[in-house]
C-alpha cells in the first residue's frame, strides 16, 4: 500500500491516536488514585472524630433518657424508684479496671395489703458500650460521692444509687449540685475533663435534668 495513499494516511493516524488515548487515561488514573490517597489520609483524623463524638452524644442521650423515664415511673405510678449506678468490667477492652457504665432502676413495690416490700428491678438495664464510661472522678461525677454499696450475687458489682419520689423530688441532699459525666472509657480515671463529655445534672429538689456539653 502507498505510504502517501489516503487510506495508509487515516490508518496511521487511527492508531496514534488510539495509543496516545490509553496513555493518557492510564496517566489520569493514576493522578486519581493519587489524589484519592491524599484526601483519605487528611480526612481520617477528622472522620475518626465525628465517629467518636457521635457514639459519645448516643451513650448521654442513652444516660438522660434512662434516668428521665425512671423519674417519669415514679410520678405515673406513684411509687418509689431506685436509680443504681454499677462498676462493671469490660468484656472487650484491655484495661479491667471496673468502670461504672450501667444503671438500672428498681421500684419500692407494696404488697396486696398495703405492706412495704422490697425494691424490685423495673424494665431493662442500660449498659454503655465498653468505649464509653460514667466519670469515675467525684469532681465530674458527684453521685460517685456517695457511699458504695455491694450488690447481690446476680447483679453488677458495687454500686451507688439515688431515688426518685412520686412527687419527682429526689433524696439527694440540696446542699451541692448533683451530677455525671459520661466520656470515652480511657478517660474515666483523669481528674480534668477530656476534650469531648457530656455532664447530666440532677436538681436534688426537682429532679429536673441538665445537660451540659464542651
Amino acid at each position: 500500500m502507498d505510504a502517501n495513499s489516503p487510506s495508509h494516511f487515516m490508518k496511521t493516524h487511527r492508531a496514534f491516536k488510539t495509543t496516545g488515548t490509553a496513555g493518557f487515561t492510564l496517566i489520569e488514573m493514576l493522578v486519581v488514585i493519587v489524589i484519592l490517597g491524599l484526601l483519605i489520609a487528611i480526612s481520617a483524623p477528622g472522620i475518626d472524630g465525628i465517629l467518636r463524638s457521635t457514639r459519645l452524644s448516643a451513650a448521654a442521650d442513652d444516660v438522660r433518657n434512662f434516668l428521665s423515664s425512671a423519674q417519669q415511673l415514679a410520678v405515673a405510678q406513684n411509687v418509689e424508684v431506685e436509680v443504681r449506678l454499677y462498676e462493671s468490667v469490660s468484656g472487650t477492652a484491655v484495661d479491667d479496671t471496673p468502670r461504672v457504665r450501667t444503671l438500672r432502676t428498681l421500684v419500692l413495690r407494696t404488697s396486696d395489703i398495703g405492706v412495704e416490700g422490697d425494691y424490685k428491678p423495673e424494665g431493662v438495664a442500660l449498659k454503655l458500650d465498653d468505649s464509653m464510661a460514667i466519670s469515675s472522678e467525684t469532681q465530674l461525677t458527684s453521685l460517685l460521692g456517695r457511699a458504695f454499696k455491694s450488690a447481690g450475687t446476680n447483679e453488677e458489682g458495687r454500686y451507688v444509687s439515688f431515688h426518685f419520689f412520686p412527687d419527682g423530688s429526689t433524696d439527694l441532699p440540696s446542699t451541692q449540685a448533683w451530677f455525671l459525666t459520661i466520656l470515652e472509657a480511657k478517660h474515666a480515671s483523669q481528674q480534668n475533663a477530656p476534650a469531648n463529655f457530656v455532664t447530666i445534672q440532677v436538681h436534688p429538689t426537682s429532679g429536673k435534668l441538665r445537660t451540659f456539653r464542651p
